[in-house]
């Protein structure tokens, strides 16, 4: 605890801190906002309310079909077709649940969230109720009905960031990825002194290491220049047409299922 920084802000009595960003970049500035309440019920209101703001509120149905569900140009361009990536509640409920609203501060600047109240003149023109809809602009599909597609912050997480990955996520796969083969090749080392082993074990890793951080240097440098943009764009589309898939749902939900037991996810390389 920062006794001075609590002076300073003029926190004196003991309250609850939820930062968040400012604006609708991805690296946005931080904001803080303070919480004094004290029943739990009153806090998860609080809570809904203050990340409920980046959930867009459609209000009529024309919107919802102009706005959200009409299909992307084909003559835009990738840039265009990148920001288009959507998440959409239709619902009877007034407000999104707390899940979707954490997640739409999460990927904020990333993938645009929205709700809908449905109306009984348009529950005819809907369909079912509650539906997500993951618009793209490829394809739309309704989340849930595929293995692993739960309703909660984890499964919609994993789904989020499979079809619209940042620069963070390629990196902790290829960090994944190089320890893994860093792994592997210490299996094949064989000594007879338990300090060469450990030695080896060291080597490979540090070596494996430095080699994948050059190489992400060298990409940094490289992804600067304008030239890559478009060559980015198609990657990015690429791996969503795969991460929609029927083969990409089978690789996330083993993923998912991989995660939940611990040892046998840190045993199986």
């Amino acid at each position: 605890l920062d006794h001075r920084l609590c002076s300073s802000k003029g926190w004196s009595q003991p309250l609850l801190l939820l930062a968040m960003p400012r604006g609708t970049k991805p690296k946005d500035k931080v904001i803080m906002r303070t919480c004094q309440l004290t029943k739990p019920n009153a806090i998860l209101e609080w809570l809904r309310e203050q990340l409920s703001l980046r959930v867009k509120k459609v209000e009529h149905y024309d919107d919802l079909e102009k706005g959200w569900l009409q299909a992307v140009n084909q003559n835009s361009t990738s840039a265009e077709n990148n920001v288009g990536v959507k998440v959409l509640l239709l619902t009877h409920l007034l407000h999104p649940p707390l899940f979707l609203a954490a997640l739409s501060i999460k990927f904020t600047g990333r993938i645009t969230f929205g709700i809908f109240t449905v109306k009984k003149e348009d529950a005819s023109k809907v369909g079912k109720i509650p539906s997500y809809l993951i618009i793209t602009p490829g394809r739309t599909i309704v989340y849930g009905r595929r293995k692993m597609e739960h309703f909660n912050v984890r499964s919609m997480n994993a789904f989020l960031k499979a079809i619209q990955p940042e620069m963070n996520d390629f990196f902790l796969c290829s960090l994944l990825l190089v320890n893994m083969f860093a792994v592997f090749l210490f299996l094949q080392v064989s000594a007879e002194s338990w300090w060469r082993i450990l030695a080896a074990i060291l080597w490979t890793i540090i070596i494996c290491n430095l080699l994948l951080f050059a190489v992400w240097l060298v990409l940094f440098g490289v992804l600067r220049w304008p030239v890559t943009s478009s060559l980015c764009n198609w990657c990015l589309s690429a791996i969503r047409m795969i991460a929609l898939s029927g083969t990409g749902s089978l690789v996330r939900s083993d993923w998912l299922r991989l995660l939940k037991s611990s040892w046998f996810f840190v045993c199986s390389p």
